[in-house]
């Protein structure tokens, strides 16, 4: 396992740490949950066979070693195909079927949730992540609205450890 997944797991099982969210004071009552357990070879699999392409592998290390979600960034990283998710029901393989047929043509995988409608995408040819707002398409998804931040999914987790906002910038915000 990669040294970042380690640090990652640690605070994942921690259910003080676990999401931003799990230690902000201005959600009554807070969130306190924990990374759901990891998945397994055959459910990375069946995930695939749904998308119809490979994930990247650092992404699928992610769900094998560390969890199924409900850790990380802001509300937390989504479940992969199904799974209990205390912020929301989305989960990223329905969420983006979900995308695709309303016209998403992208394999940008929605894997974290920030709130309202706003997700971090993972590329899933590149591996780099952005964070995208799709409350602002209103005829159609578009690529120039998506903010890309890191190259790849372990500088992301690195950023979120070393306590970086992973939200959008200001100045950088579409509006």
């Amino acid at each position: 396992m990669r040294e970042i997944f380690f640090q990652v797991k640690e605070r994942a099982l921690d259910p003080q740490r676990a999401t931003d969210m799990n230690s902000a004071t201005h959600i009554q009552p807070p969130f306190r949950h924990i990374a759901n357990s990891p998945l397994k070879l055959a459910d990375i699999a069946k995930a695939e066979a749904k998308l119809g392409f490979a994930l990247p592998e650092a992404f699928k290390c992610m769900y094998l070693e560390i969890g199924n979600g409900n850790f990380g960034v802001a509300y937390g990283i989504l479940p992969l195909l199904k799974g209990k998710f205390a912020a929301t029901a989305s989960c990223v393989v329905p969420t983006f079927l979900a995308w695709r047929k309303a016209g998403w043509k992208y394999q940008y995988l929605p894997f974290c949730y920030h709130g309202c409608t706003i997700f971090s995408l993972l590329d899933a040819k590149t591996g780099r992540v952005g964070i995208v707002d799709i409350g602002v398409f209103e005829d159609g998804f578009d690529e120039e609205y998506i903010l890309w931040q890191k190259d790849s999914l372990e500088d992301w987790l690195a950023a979120w450890l070393a306590g970086e906002d992973l939200f959008f910038p200001l100045e950088e915000a579409h509006v």
